[in-house]
């Protein structure tokens, strides 16, 4: 940037400065020789103007006009040129100028004009060759930056020491990644809701805006029409042509290495998807011996399973995005237009936080990821994708917390199931239909009584179901109806729900109606 001042420092006593106003620092934008009295239908403003006087009047009244009019136009001062008109400066011009605010300068005889002008040019060449070499300098930093072993904070580094202010590294919902320097990540996360605004209106959407006492703008990371996250910067004074250009670098930098590491990212994912995917068929060694061989992280102990849909498999990536971001160490598996999740014990309320659109969800208890309970899981998700498919969009089941009747019956049922017993299945199934008749669901079954009691008494002791209270058989039945469906069973619906309770032999009352609405098979 050359200056009136600069300009002066260089010339020296060629042009030295008689008046008290300094001159302003800013820039200055030609010298323009003129000798009229209004020159300024020739001047655009920040100029240096130099006179001889010649048409002059060197009165007080004139004279404050001229020298108001030339500030009121912005020139950055007025420089008189010695000899042809004026030996020395006139006092009365010293007075007004500095009465009006301009800086005066004097060009003494026999320096000419020309000298003035020239070494304007070639100041301007010289700020203009380093602003040149100051940027191509910060390009190299910027794309030796992006070879960093951590290229995206390198990338971040070097933009904000190039733009004085700061820079951040965001991702698509706006949190704060990466931003330098670290003391101004209050700053960077209040850019948070402009960024939300962004993701809204489209992927490649960009925006500026004050905040504070900085100009900051926020450009979005995308690759192949996906959104990965936003770079924003923030500066003391508005963009210059320089810093746009380094801000453009560095979006192009900064989007490219976030795809790599994407794409490393989902490799990583693919091998987790495999290991989730043995889980789920009820292979756990094998799934555990993948793991080993990959040297991925160790498995849980136990996790809860969560199955949610329909959705794409972009749109199932975002989602383990998101798990990524928040820190949820899931194992995923997508497979026909659902998402089957394994979340590790004590992380199930977060993932039932994340935002899901229209899709159900279906959160089951606590599964054990042992060799012995491989059968149990594989049962557990098909009754899970049962629940998922009956439930309507934008449905969350968590099977874990929910107090509904319904809910609870689900989670027993599917505790049933995982016994791994179709046996035990289907005596709660004709215990619950006859609404607690040993003879006709022992006839049904085509077993002794005794056999059935045996059955039923295990059925509440392992899988921890009390089928003689009214409100659990409801939801128990109503589950089981839901879950058995697509098995292929053939259920009838019951007339009522309320179980007779037993004498102290252990034999079954009947209800009234028992005889009438029921029939042995």
């Amino acid at each position: 940037m050359t200056t009136l001042a600069g300009l002066s420092r260089s010339l020296g006593d060629d042009l030295a400065r008689v008046g008290s106003v300094e001159a302003a620092d800013e820039p200055l934008s030609g010298v323009h020789v003129s000798e009229l009295r209004d020159p300024r239908p020739y001047l655009a403003g920040g100029e240096l103007l130099l006179t001889t006087g010649m048409n002059l009047t060197m009165h007080t009244a004139p004279l404050r006009a001229y020298a108001t009019m030339l500030v009121g136009h912005g020139l950055r001062g007025l420089a008189l040129g010695l000899g042809p008109v004026h030996t020395r400066v006139p006092p009365v011009l010293v007075r007004v100028c500095n009465e009006a605010g301009l800086p005066l300068y004097v060009v003494p005889e026999p320096t000419p004009f020309q000298l003035v002008a020239r070494r304007y040019w070639e100041l301007l060449a010289a700020a203009g060759r380093a602003d040149l070499d100051l940027a191509l300098g910060a390009q190299r930093d910027l794309v030796r930056a992006a070879t960093d072993r951590n290229p995206v904070a390198a990338v971040v580094r070097v933009l904000a020491s190039a733009m004085d202010g700061w820079a951040a590294h965001l991702d698509p919902d706006g949190s704060v990644v990466t931003v330098w320097p670290r003391a101004s990540r209050s700053s960077a996360s209040q850019v948070g809701a402009e960024v939300r605004r962004l993701r809204a209106a489209g992927p490649h959407t960009a925006a500026t805006f004050p905040l504070g006492d900085l100009d900051v703008a926020v450009q979005p990371l995308s690759r192949s029409g996906r959104l990965r996250g936003f770079v924003a910067t923030a500066e003391r004074q508005p963009g210059t042509p320089r810093n746009r250009q380094l801000l453009v670098t560095a979006t192009s930098l900064l989007a490219l290495a976030v795809e790599l590491r994407h794409t490393g990212v989902l490799r990583r994912r693919s091998e987790r998807e495999a290991v989730a995917a043995l889980l789920l068929a009820g292979r756990v060694t094998a799934a555990h011996e993948l793991v080993t061989a990959m040297s991925l992280d160790v498995l849980p102990g136990a996790a809860h399973l969560v199955v949610t849909g329909p959705l794409g498999r972009d749109a199932a990536d975002e989602l383990l995005d998101d798990c990524e971001r928040h820190h949820l160490q899931v194992w995923g598996h997508w497979r026909a237009d659902r998402l089957r999740l394994l979340v590790p014990v004590g992380k199930l309320a977060q993932v039932m936080a994340l935002p899901l659109g229209d899709r159900g969800l279906v959160a089951t208890g606590e599964l054990a990821l042992t060799a012995a309970m491989g059968g149990a899981i594989a049962t557990t998700l098909r009754g899970a994708e049962r629940i998922l498919a009956s439930v309507g969009a934008c449905t969350r089941v968590d099977l874990t917390a929910s107090p509904e009747p319904v809910d609870r019956g689900r989670r027993d049922w599917l505790a049933l199931q995982a016994l791994g017993q179709p046996e035990l299945e289907a005596a709660a199934a004709a215990y619950l239909r006859h609404r607690g008749s040993w003879e006709r669901a022992a006839t049904e079954l085509n077993c002794h009584r005794n056999t059935l009691r045996h059955r039923i008494a295990a059925v509440q002791r392992r899988a921890g179901i009390d089928l003689d209270d009214p409100t659990s058989a409801a939801g128990l039945w109503l589950a089981q109806l839901e879950l058995s469906a697509s098995a292929g069973m053939q259920m009838r619906p019951l007339d009522g729900f309320a179980l007779p309770r037993g004498d102290a032999t252990g034999s079954r009352r009947r209800l009234p109606e028992d005889t009438s609405s029921s029939s042995p098979r």
